[in-house]
């Protein structure tokens, strides 16, 4: 039976959050570490908003929920919210948006580690609602007015549904004069298909995919679910993500706006090529483009005198199509016994694995000493 689209894409997380429990998930969830964001100590002392140059424009509607889109749309129009006394709840809400534009965005900032920022931001801030999840399974019939289905979700409460962090990952992006919009579309999996939100982003005058709730799944190893920040779905071209391995994604022609074909890349964003992993003390590539560099990354972490609970790495090998099914079992299975004892299961025969393939090759490798 085919279901609402609104109410559907509460069901990806879930379905994605299910596919990375190897030894079955709780609702425990551990915050991970943002390393991509600047610390307390980096912050700027006096931070410079540009949005407050621009023209004024008042945010209205006779609900909350109402004068949340309002706030959103002024913001994707280019203006300075203004606020009248029946707003002072959205008033309350924008003023938590600057906060973490001015604790996590610098002035020298250019437009790609400001998306940066509010992605891992907000990957690593807000919960994702599996109650309100729950609650759709029972067949509830949820309101669209629902927090968790608007920024209230995200800058109050701190925890969303991919269609509010979605839009507050747009509106923050906006406010900073770099446009974004939510995209409305399907999910599949090889068992599953469900309707789902993302984003686009123009950065460098080209559009991006940006799918902030995949990138802050969780995995359970016995010990409890744990987050994880990932970038596999960070700034991804259409032809990624609409032909990953896992995680497909295809945008509705009809609902809100897709700006296809407007100076889209074929290639995604070379997020990887600045990125490194510290296993022990000593740094490596994240992009791993030889056998050799994986084996030595798993020897380092064979060596390490702590436990290695991920690897936010991409495997891009020469010659290598990075999308299809299972491509680097071999590899995986040859770099494992350089760590000889880990604490999972790897039966390529039966699709478990001890990683997730992202679009473009990206791997989410587990790996415990």
């Amino acid at each position: 039976m085919k279901k609402s689209k609104t109410l559907s894409v509460l069901s990806v997380a879930a379905v994605f959050f299910a596919s990375l429990c190897l030894f079955g998930c709780s609702q425990k969830s551990t915050p991970p570490t943002p390393v991509h964001l600047i610390s307390e100590s980096e912050a700027e002392k006096n931070p410079v908003r540009g949005i407050d140059e621009r023209q004024p424009k008042k945010v209205t509607g006779e609900t909350f929920a109402a004068r949340q889109q309002s706030l959103s749309e002024v913001l994707a129009e280019g203006f300075k919210p203004t606020f009248d006394e029946s707003g002072k709840d959205v008033l309350e809400l924008y003023s938590e948006m600057r906060k973490v534009a001015d604790r996590y965005i610098k002035n020298s900032f250019g437009d790609y580690e400001r998306v940066h920022a509010f992605h891992d931001y907000i990957a690593t801030s807000v919960e994702y609602d599996d109650k309100l999840y729950d609650r759709y399974l029972s067949g509830e019939d949820i309101p669209k007015e629902h927090d968790s289905f608007n920024l209230s979700g995200v800058f109050l409460n701190g925890k969303a549904v991919c269609d509010g962090i979605g839009k507050a990952f747009a509106a923050l992006c906006n406010m900073e004069g770099i446009r974004c919009v939510s995209i409305y579309g399907e999910y599949t999996s090889d068992t599953v298909t469900a309707a789902h939100s993302w984003n686009k982003v123009r950065v460098d005058g080209k559009w991006y995919n940006v799918d902030v709730t995949l990138d802050s799944a969780r995995a359970d190893f016995g010990n409890g679910a744990q987050s994880f920040l990932h970038h596999g779905f960070f700034m991804v071209s259409d032809r990624a993500i609409e032909n990953a391995a896992f995680g497909r994604h295809k945008a509705f022609e009809d609902i809100g706006l897709n700006p296809e074909n407007e100076a889209t890349p074929k290639e995604s964003y070379p997020v990887y090529e600045g990125l490194t992993v510290d296993i022990g003390g000593e740094k490596f590539s994240a992009k791993v483009e030889t056998a050799e560099e994986l084996n030595a990354i798993l020897r380092a972490v064979k060596g390490a005198k702590r436990t290695v609970g991920k690897l936010d790495i991409r495997l891009a090998f020469d010659g290598i199509n990075p999308n299809r099914v299972g491509v680097f079992d071999s590899q995986i299975e040859a770099a494992l016994k350089e760590v000889g004892r880990y604490d999972f299961a790897f039966d390529a025969s039966a699709s478990v694995r001890p990683y997730i393939q992202y679009p473009d090759g990206v791997i989410v490798l587990f790996v415990y000493k």
